[in-house]
């Protein structure tokens, strides 16, 4: 009776090892299939390309905080006095460099900080004049300004502290992460 216990014991045992070993394999063979994607940093003032026909330079960035947004524009769907919030205003310029029509969606570009992530602030963008998308044609270019709000409860004291102090504006993810740079360092 002992005996019959004792290899249902071993039989689990290996069993499990044999189930961990092949999970390892597909772990690693995913890994290998899929690196890790390259990061490009663009420092601020710098044209970075921001699709196959155009590119994009960070012109200025400004803050401002909730309570001030909301005295100035009023409550929206993003920004409201209730949760104590930073308001990103990044001025970008978009520059069409093809022989070509240029559609840009602007939507694509995310704030990142700190790990954190968050997109366009578009309720806040349309109800200031701002654009979403646009069409550039050959050899033109346009500023607009993109906003991103990001909320006190998402992030640490310290590191609530200097939130304006860095940050990236972030197209794509993979296979190469494109980085603009939100401060002058």
């Amino acid at each position: 009776m002992k005996q019959c216990g004792r290899k249902k014991w071993m039989f689990l045992v290996i069993a499990s090892l044999v189930l961990v070993c092949v999970l390892i394999g597909k772990a690693v063979k995913v890994n290998q299939t899929y690196p890790q994607a390259k990061e490009k940093h663009i420092s601020m003032g710098k044209e970075g390309k921001l699709t196959s026909q155009t590119v994009m330079t960070v012109k200025k960035v400004s803050w401002i905080t909730n309570k001030e947004f909301v005295k100035k524009y009023g409550e929206n769907g993003e920004v409201s006095k209730r949760q104590p919030a930073k308001i990103l205003y990044a001025e970008v310029e978009i520059k069409n460099q093809s022989k070509k029509t240029a559609k840009v969606d602007l939507s694509e570009l995310y704030f990142e900080k700190f790990g954190y992530n968050n997109g366009l602030a578009m309720e806040s963008v349309l109800q200031q004049g701002g654009v979403m998308g646009m069409q550039l044609k050959p050899g033109q270019s346009k500023k607009t300004v993109l906003i991103y709000s990001i909320y006190q409860m998402q992030f640490s004291k310290k590191q609530w502290q200097k939130a304006e102090e860095s940050g990236y504006l972030v197209k794509d993810r993979y296979p190469l992460k494109r980085c603009w740079k939100l401060d002058e360092k």
